[in-house]
This record gives C-alpha cells, sequence and structure tokens, in this order.
C-alpha cells in the first residue's frame, strides 16, 4: 500500500479546538495588544485592510521629522512579513498636518494607497501600489493622478473587477471646491487622459467624492453637492453611474438626499450593497430644531431608492436627543441594513448607542427610535465600525474610564439579527491607559478581523488587535483558537471525506501563512485529495457551509 501523505495532528470531534501557531505576533493580551510602529517620531492615522489570501497591510503617516507615509505586511497570524516597523512609502515633503486618505488591496493581493502631500509646492493628490515584496509598482514616486498647481484633498480609492484604480479627490476653484476623478490601469496608465474628470456645477460645489465598484467593471460615485458657506452649508447628496471608461450611465445624477441640513463637517458614510448598489448614511437636523436625526438610503443598481424620498429616518430626535457619528452601514444575509449611531442627550454631556435594523422595503424592524444598545453614561464616546457575519452584528467603540477622558479603552459589542447581546458583557480589544485615536478595522476573513489605532501612550504608537468570532458560542483574541461544533470533514488515509454533504459547501486549504492554496466546491464528490504539486508542510482543511461560515477546521501535515 501506498503510505499516506498526511500525519494527522487532529481528527473529526464534536468540540475541535486548534492552535494554528506557537510563534505568532497576535498577542491575547489586551492590555498590551500587537505593536505594528513604535519608531521616533509622531504616528498619525492608521488603516488596515484585507487581502485576498488572508494578510494584512497597515499604513499610517509618520516619521521622525516628517509626516512619511508607510505600511507593513502581516500575515494571517500577525507575524511582521517585513521589516520591525514597516516600510517607508514616501517619505516627500508634507504638511504639519493631513487629511484624511485611502487604502485598500487590489485583486491580486497588493496594497493601493492614495494621500495628499506637498512635495509640488502645493497639496496634490499622489497614489502608491505596493506588491507584497514591497515593490513599488506604480514607481518610487508613486502616480500624480492629475496634475494640478491648487490644493487638492481627502482622496478616495476603490479597485474595479478589471483591477483598475479609480480615484477620487476634491480640488480647490475660484469658488470653492469641486471633485476630479481618474482611472488607473495595471500598469500605472491613465486611460482617461492625463487631467481624468474634472466634475462641473456652475452654481455649487462638488465635495466628498466617494467611489463604489460594480460587477460591469464600472462604479458609482456618490458626493455632495453644496451651496453656502462651510457653518452653515446647503447640501445634497447625488450619486451617478460610471463605465469603466469613464462614461456617466444615468441621463441625470440621482439626488439621494435634499435639503435636510446635514452639517459642513459629516463626511459621508457609503457602504456597498453586494449588488452593485450602495447604502448612504448621514446625520442632518432636518426638523429644524438644533437635534440631529439620522437617515439612511438605498440607491440600486439602476438608480432607482429603495426608499422614500430624502431617506428612513432611523435616530429620531422626538425624545430630545441628538443623534449622530453614524458609522457605514452593514448587509445581513437577507440584505437587511444595519445601522448604528450615538446618541446624546440635548446638552451633550451624555452619550450612548443605537442600532436599526432596515428591512429591503424600508420597514424599521427595532421600533421607531432604534435599539438602544449601551444607555446614555458619562464614559462611552463613539462608535468606529460595524462588521456582519451570518446576521451578527460586531460593533466596535471606544469608552473612557469615569473622569478620564485620555484613557480610553476599545470594545466590541456582539448582537444578534434581533440585536439581543449574544455574550455576558462586551469584547475588550484594548484595554492599556492611553488615549486611542482613529481606530480603523479590516474585514472579515476565515472568522477573524483586525482592528488599528493610534496609541498615545507610547508616543503615538500604532498598534493592532486581532479578533477571531468563530461561531456565536465562541470569541478570542491571540492566535488561531477555534471552537466549533459540527463534525463536517474528516481525514482517511490522503483523502478528506465529506461527512455532511448537506451542510459543506466547499473545502478551503490553507498553508501556514493563512494563504488559500486549493479551494474544491463540493457538488457530487466527497472526497478530495490535497493537490500533489502543492509542497510538504502543515495545511488546513476548513469546511465552509453555503452563506461562507467556517463550520470545522483539520490541521495536517503533508510529507
Amino acid at each position: 500500500m501506498k503510505p499516506s501523505i498526511f500525519k494527522i495532528f487532529v481528527s473529526g470531534i464534536i468540540a475541535l479546538i486548534i492552535t494554528i501557531s506557537a510563534n505568532a505576533q497576535w498577542t491575547p493580551d489586551t492590555g498590551e495588544n500587537t505593536t505594528i510602529n513604535d519608531a521616533s517620531g509622531p504616528n498619525y492615522v492608521p488603516k488596515i485592510r484585507t487581502t485576498l489570501d488572508g494578510k494584512f497591510f497597515i499604513s499610517w503617516f509618520g516619521g521622525d521629522g516628517n509626516l512619511n507615509m508607510n505600511l507593513q505586511l502581516l500575515d494571517f497570524n500577525g507575524n511582521e512579513l517585513w521589516e520591525t516597523n514597516g516600510i517607508t512609502v514616501s517619505d516627500y515633503s508634507q504638511n504639519s498636518f493631513v487629511t484624511d486618505y485611502s487604502l485598500t488591496t487590489d485583486v491580486e493581493g497588493n496594497a493601493v494607497v492614495a494621500f495628499t502631500d506637498v512635495r509640488n509646492g502645493v497639496t496634490n493628490t499622489m497614489v502608491y501600489k505596493v506588491s507584497q515584496s514591497g515593490e513599488m509598482l506604480f514607481g518610487e514616486d508613486g502616480i500624480n493622478p492629475s496634475p494640478s498647481v491648487v490644493g487638492e484633498y481627502v482622496p478616495h480609492l476603490t479597485v474595479t473587477t478589471e483591477n483598475n484604480v479609480i480615484v477620487a479627490w476634491m480640488r480647490e476653484t475660484d469658488d470653492g471646491l469641486t471633485s476630479v476623478i481618474q482611472r488607473i490601469d495595471e500598469d500605472g496608465n491613465r486611460p482617461w487622459g492625463e487631467e481624468g474628470i474634472v466634475l462641473i456645477n456652475d452654481t455649487a460645489e462638488i465635495q466628498n467624492p466617494v467611489p463604489v465598484p460594480t460587477s460591469d467593471g464600472g462604479f458609482l460615485l456618490v458626493y455632495y453637492i453644496q451651496t453656502g458657506p462651510f457653518f452653515s452649508p446647503n447640501r445634497y447628496i447625488y450619486v451617478q453611474k460610471y463605465t469603466a471608461m469613464g462614461i456617466a450611465v444615468w441621463p441625470q445624477e440621482v439626488e439621494v438626499c435634499g435639503f435636510t441640513k446635514i452639517p459642513g463637517f459629516a463626511t459621508l458614510q457609503v457602504a456597498a450593497d453586494g449588488n452593485d448598489g450602495a447604502v448612504i448614511t448621514w446625520y442632518d437636523d432636518s426638523n429644524d430644531n438644533a437635534l440631529a436625526n439620522v437617515a439612511v438610503q438605498h440607491i440600486l443598481s439602476d438608480g432607482s431608492l429603495a426608499f422614500e424620498t430624502n431617506g428612513v429616518v432611523i435616530g429620531r430626535d422626538d425624545n430630545g436627543s441628538n443623534n449622530f457619528n453614524v458609522i457605514p452601514a452593514a448587509i445581513g444575509t437577507t440584505n437587511d441594513i444595519y445601522v448604528y449611531w450615538s446618541e446624546a442627550n440635548g446638552g451633550q454631556s451624555q452619550f450612548g448607542l443605537r442600532g436599526q435594523k432596515i428591512n429591503t422595503s424600508g420597514d424599521l424592524q427595532w421600533g421607531e427610535f432604534g435599539k438602544e444598545l449601551i444607555p446614555l453614561n458619562t464614559t462611552f464616546d463613539y462608535p468606529s465600525g460595524v462588521l456582519v457575519s451570518n446576521d451578527t452584528s460586531y460593533v466596535i467603540y471606544e469608552k473612557h474610564t469615569e473622569g478620564q477622558m485620555m484613557n480610553q479603552q476599545i470594545m466590541v459589542k456582539a448582537l444578534d439579527a434581533n440585536g439581543e447581546e449574544i455574550y455576558d458583557g462586551d469584547i475588550e480589544i484594548s484595554t492599556s491607559n492611553s488615549q486611542k485615536l482613529h481606530t480603523d478595522h479590516s474585514a472579515i476573513y476565515n472568522n477573524q478581523f483586525a482592528i488599528t489605532w493610534e496609541d498615545d501612550g507610547n508616543s503615538n504608537t500604532i498598534k493592532a488587535q486581532n479578533l477571531i468570532i468563530g461561531d456565536t458560542s465562541s470569541v478570542s483574541t491571540g492566535i488561531g483558537k477555534y471552537e466549533y461544533n459540527i463534525r463536517a470533514i474528516e481525514i482517511r488515509a490522503d483523502k478528506i471525506f465529506i461527512l455532511s454533504p448537506g451542510k459543506v459547501n466547499r473545502v478551503d486549504f490553507y498553508n501556514i501563512n493563512g494563504q488559500v492554496v486549493q479551494r474544491n466546491n463540493i457538488i457530487s464528490e466527497y472526497e478530495i485529495k490535497l493537490s500533489e504539486d502543492l509542497p510538504v508542510g502543515i495545511y488546513f482543511a476548513a469546511a465552509i457551509d453555503r452563506i461562507g461560515n467556517t463550520i470545522q477546521v483539520l490541521k495536517f501535515s503533508k510529507h
């Protein structure tokens, strides 16, 4: 008999617990967390994105004497894949302050980052693409998507299904601000010409453009049309759809929200709906009583609006409260929309957390005022993000120690589809005694996501922490503790056998770095063999159900 290529470390048991790696960087110590950068000089505004193979790119501004753009790459287990404190993407001259910027990843696992600097004497937008080996794919100096002699601000990125980069940003004009869009292909060319597309409105400013990719290689563009002064603007939200060639699809841009007194400092919150549409959330003073409401609108792929004019109000001020700090929405398995925001009393001396679930018809599922998730108190700060997996919401928020505003903690509240808490108490992400700013999070990959922030406890160190969500019976930080309660697959000789074909949609094979090396959809074959072309080493076989949840993992060694 031919010897088996497998050495089984664990087999199919009722409660399977796996420790993936003993020397990975993610730590279970939420008082310390994982340090991404602790080099001298300030470090500001980190962002984190997941690659298609399960790694994490983290970017930030920082450096000794200049606010360089920096980047680090971690593997699935939190190990640094580049040198300590990452690499410098750009050390060109920067202002003493920075505006927001954008980080994303493309279909080949590269990082794409767009930001502004003053290398040309004024604030201009620059775009860099960086491979996982640290190669600058758009050149050592990056690409200026549309050269300009006037100031530019707050670029937003997306990557299309054809792996083109779409960047959109604001540019100064004699009459205020307009917006510019540019496409950069895989080779760094600009098919729309050197200037790109400059949006024009003869009577108003065009602000905060946010691109959202569509399945046909094009994209939606969401933006403000604004007149009046910054401190009291007349703001409207519009959307236009573009082809990959930059041609507007709809005869007219679609008005998502009319004049409802959206404040000048409120940024657009936009989330793709997974069906070539977008969900847009904002807050305004539509009741004209100096108290804020939260609203949501869903624009469909054909340009029609799913909800009533000016959106559905989901956080009302009828009870004398302010509702604001709304975060981008998340979409559930049946296309329900989950939205979370801050509530404050009239004097804004107490804050709390509220949420709402909206069905596809715009009906409020958690009551007229939404659900009170954290009552008004003197220690809650604000929500910073939400992820939804199998209709479980993981709401990231910050709070502070009573009487110590600069001593903040980062927490996660887990809620089921009815808005009820899953655990006894919230999940601790960071509990150190320090101020924490600019919290950002990755997407969920193989039941794990990561959070990063600027930690002022150690001279603006960049920190990060993972959270393994597994199923709804267990969560953990640190390295690879999984708990599953379904026996769906097992190893026999040199094959994976499917024990529960009605529950298993596919089997993914991962190497020790968390990379998918083989994927098998379960149709009629219930026996799977690991490819003989793969090198020897440790692998994991993950059984995935029909909605994308991992229900069992086996660890084995190929010889």
